[in-house]
């Protein structure tokens, strides 16, 4: 009987229950229960509960008991929660199934468990053992000192700063149940001090376990029995931060004189400072009600009552009191003329003494529930405090270093620093708006240009092969419309973010610049009163500018950003994947009733099996429509996830490079519709009728992809997407001989050149011969990339019929740096003059240069998404570039080519000879 009342907070009445328990068990009865360990529960249950606790709930989840530990979010705390090792417990440990959970922080060091011991004459106690570098465990020891008691102890937690011990325990004050505990640790000396309760609303006289905090002391985890059913656990995200609640309860009555005989009445309170509805009760038959209040305030009342049954509206200012009250109140409606009034009455000069737990029972069992926060928690105004004597700058907190001056100086400095502060993020956010316009642009033109490609592929209905080789190339712009499109709402979400803190830096800085003015007047004009508000005013300022966590913010918030996106998209692939794993399951299940069905042979069980076999279908169906959209959820949460992490990137980049580029100032509606710019494209690029099989040669590796589409190094969208993501490439070789295989290219001088001749085909080897030379400065891989060297071309003469002829082998180059100059001189000869020449030798050395440039790309582009080291990896990255800009020299002119073909030549436009290669 005394359990229950107990964990509805009914401490008296408990003890009264555990009275009458004492005076009616038997002996043997009595030593089964530990009776009087129960009344001092109870007792101190009653304490705690005189002195209240408001605390922030981040989040709430109900889960099983045997598994609540795996639902504990440890990602920004760090160690890993497992189950006591085997060799650790002792034989009675195991004859009980004692399940005892462990703590293990990253860094090696003391691990803290539950145990009963040998005799477990005191229950449940914790130990403490260490991981020996053999592997084994040493000598658990029993902690000493304040810790353990003769009740229970179990779920320790050791801070990582290595100062504060957290335990759940049934002694101590314990209020019933597990409560959670906390004690500072000496370790110089050590001992463990004397512990405190975390009081209501962290415990509770339910079981409330496993108190975890993160490094700074800010959020904490842990598990709780409260309002959980049989068998579950809620885990608790929170808060440690708490504010002390005096709870106020008026003890009322509700009474008409427009009608003696009604009673009846609804009353909802309204807590004027959070706008919160924060009471909601209707009198009984008598008229009384009572109602609990959070703290001192102001509060609106709404009450419906009335024949006219209008609602009714007072105010009721609740004063501060040194501990939880409780008062009179009575309301009252009569008639105001021909209108009816309501008074309400508050006899705050005459505070009831009755039993403060049993009249706030329900705002206890409101609190209790610990329902997710719609906000921080707000506490009662702080008393006021004697005024320090001494100096203006001295009673406003400065230190004895700072005169009138200084602080006027200090005040109109941060004014300024503010004043800047804001144009450094207008700054950065018109970057980013220039990027993300930038990007959309390339996303449509890409966007198009794989429309065009599906267009002209559908055209052609004889030649499959060439059909094919449009359908892969539209997939590839399509895949980098795709990319452009993410790199560009990346760079417009961080231009509003950016925006949006510039803006509040504005009013910042709008508000220490009236504070400077506000605090030079009052100094001057001699009104310390003002004078001393001021300064009070500029010292909270500058202690808030102070604070490290405020340095970066933009920075951290779309940290934070990322992390809350990739738990998102982590939890809707986890449905995904069990959609999916049911879906298979109920497969095989159909599977296996079509095989028993084909192996049936009475008609009745041929029958039932059908029966069974069609409702299998049925569910099929519709759990592949579940499973297709889980699927989808996933897919986009995982591109909102690649945008998040994009704008985190650019945030990044953009706070940490003190250059700024160009950028664009948009303004509202230009924001706007850059973003419907963005979403066209994207729907655009969803519309393409693609065949999924023409996607390998577009796809990359999504950390791949990422690092390239978010490299904000680069100028523009169009060198994030434009490079080739295909792997490198082994010239084609002979099965037998292994000889590189030639193939053959066709070109054609323009009409009108003087000295016009034919030109026949040419045959060239596609390998160039290779030497390595030795690059300082890159890591090891990225100087085996740049240590390839390269075939140069060869200069023709004008006005000559090119014959067939193989080409010789030609010099080996130095060296990836010395190739590259020499390929940009000769590709700056080309376009002063010697365009209108058409050598084989020079084109088909164009083609070995192309090769290897190709390969040489690709391998520094994979060189650089695997190095870790930022240096390095810009050194490979240039380089990259670098050779990036050299191929688009030597880039092949496709779709001229294709355009002429079905004219049977190759046409050219331009100074420039368009040099052709089959599709």
């Amino acid at each position: 009987m005394a359990a229950p009342i107990t964990l509805n907070y009914r401490f008296k009445d408990a003890q009264t229950a555990y009275q009458r328990f004492l005076g009616t068990a038997d002996k043997k009865l009595l030593a089964t229960y530990p009776v009087e360990a129960l009344q001092k529960q109870c007792r101190n249950g009653e304490r705690l509960l005189s002195n209240l606790k408001e605390i922030t709930v981040r989040s709430k989840v109900e889960v099983a008991d045997a598994d609540f530990f795996r639902f504990y979010d440890l990602a920004d705390i760090g160690g890993r929660l497992v189950v006591l090792p085997e060799e650790l417990k002792t034989s009675l440990d195991k004859k009980r199934k004692h399940r005892s959970l462990v703590y293990l922080p990253e860094r090696n060091g003391p691990i803290y468990f539950s145990s009963y011991g040998k005799d477990g004459a005191t229950g449940l106690d914790i130990y403490r053992s260490e991981l020996l570098p053999d592997g084994t465990y040493a000598t658990a020891v029993k902690l000493a000192g304040y810790i353990n008691t003769e009740q229970d102890e179990d779920f320790p937690f050791m801070h990582p700063s290595g100062k504060t011990f957290y335990f759940s325990g049934k002694g101590h004050n314990s209020m019933g149940g597990y409560d959670v505990f906390r004690a500072g640790y000496d370790k110089g000396l050590d001992a463990f001090g004397r512990p405190e309760n975390l009081d209501f609303a962290v415990s509770t006289p339910d079981d409330d376990i496993l108190y975890i905090v993160d490094a700074e002391q800010k959020e904490a985890c842990f598990a709780s029995g409260r309002n959980s059913k049989q068998g579950m656990l809620h885990v608790y995200r929170v808060g440690t931060a708490q504010a002390p609640v005096n709870i106020t309860v008026f003890k009322g009555t509700y009474a008409s004189s427009l009608d003696k005989e009604d009673r009846k009445a609804s009353i909802v309170v309204e807590d004027m400072l959070t706008q919160e509805q924060v009471a909601a009760v209707r009198t009984d038959i008598n008229g009384n009600y009572a109602l609990s209040l959070p703290r001192a305030g102001r509060y609106r009342y709404h009450v419906d009552c009335g024949p006219s049954g209008k609602t009714h509206m007072g105010m009721v200012d609740v004063p501060k009191a040194e501990g939880p009250r409780a008062y009179r109140q009575e309301l009252i409606l009569d008639r105001n003329g021909d209108l009816e009034r309501l008074t309400i009455r508050n006899y705050f000069d005459e505070p009831l003494g009755e039993d403060m737990v049993a009249l706030a029972l329900d705002e206890i069992k409101r609190r209790a529930r610990l329902d997710v926060s719609t906000r921080e928690v707000v506490a009662e105004d702080p008393k006021p405090t004697e005024q320090p004597t001494g100096d203006l700058l001295t009673r406003a907190g400065f230190t004895g270093d700072i005169d009138q001056a200084k602080a006027l100086q200090l005040a109109s400095d941060d004014a300024r620093e503010r004043e800047a502060q804001s144009l450094e993020e207008q700054a950065m956010a018109g970057e980013a708006f220039a990027l993300a316009l930038d990007a959309a642009q390339e996303a449509e033109k890409a966007a198009a240009r794989a429309d065009d490609l599906v267009k002209r592929a559908s055209a052609i209905t004889d030649d499959e092969q060439q059909r094919n080789t449009l359908m892969t190339e539209a997939a590839i712009e399509r895949q980098r419309a795709r990319e452009a499109a993410m790199r560009a709402r990346a760079a417009q979400s961080t231009g509003v973010a950016l925006s949006t803190a510039a803006r509040n830096s504005r009013q910042r800085a709008a508000e220490a610049d009236k504070l400077s003015s506000d605090l030079k007047g009052a100094i001057a004009a001699k009104d310390d009163e003002k004078a001393l508000a001021q300064l009070r005013a500029l010292k909270q300022r500058l202690d808030e500018r102070a604070k490290p966590e405020l340095a970066q913010e933009p920075a951290e918030q779309a940290r934070l950003k990322v992390q809350e996106q990739e738990k998102e998209a982590a939890r809707l692939l986890a449905m995904a994947k069990a959609k999916r794993d049911e879906e298979s399951e109920l497969a095989d299940g159909l599977a296996r009733l079509r095989r028993e069905r084909s192996e049936t042979r009475p008609r009745s069980k041929q029958e039932e099996l059908d029966r069974r076999i069609a409702e299998l279908e049925q569910q099929q169906l519709a759990l592949r429509d579940e499973t297709q959209a889980a699927v989808r959820r996933a897919e986009i949460a995982e591109r909102q996830t690649a945008v998040v992490r994009g704008q985190a990137s650019l945030t990044r980049h953009l706070t940490q490079t003190t250059e700024r580029g160009a950028g664009s100032e948009l303004t509202r509606p230009n924001r706007t519709q850059l973003g419907m710019r963005i979403s066209s494209t994207d729907q655009r690029v969803a519309a393409l009728p693609i065949d999924e099989r023409f996607d390998a040669a577009a796809m990359a590796e999504r950390p791949e992809a990422e690092t390239r589409v978010f490299d904000w190094d680069l100028a523009s969208a169009a060198q994030a997407i434009g490079e080739q993501r295909d792997a490198t490439r082994a010239a084609e070789r002979d099965a037998e001989t292994n000889a590189p295989l030639e193939t053959t290219r066709t070109g054609e001088l323009p009409e009108g050149t003087a000295g016009d001749k034919n030109v026949r085909s040419t045959t060239a080897a596609q390998a160039p011969q290779t030497s390595g030379t030795e690059d300082r400065g890159l890591p090891e891989d990225a100087q085996r990339v740049a240590n390839r060297s390269t075939t140069q071309p060869s200069t023709g003469t004008t006005n000559r019929t090119v014959q067939s002829a193989t080409i010789a082998q030609v010099p080996q180059s130095s060296g990836a740096e010395e190739r590259l100059a020499a390929e940009a001189a000769g590709t700056e000869e080309a376009r002063r003059g010697q365009g209108n020449e058409l050598d084989g030798a020079a084109r088909d050395g164009a083609s070995d240069q192309r090769f290897v440039l190709e390969n040489e790309r690709a391998e520094l582009q994979q060189l650089a998404g695997a190095e870790r080291d930022r240096a390095k990896r810009e050194q490979v990255q240039q380089r990259s570039r670098q050779s990036m800009r050299a191929l688009h020299d030597w880039m092949p002119k496709r779709a001229l080519w294709r355009q002429s073909r079905s004219a049977g030549r190759h046409e050219h436009t331009g100074p420039r000879l368009q040099q052709c290669y089959p599709g």
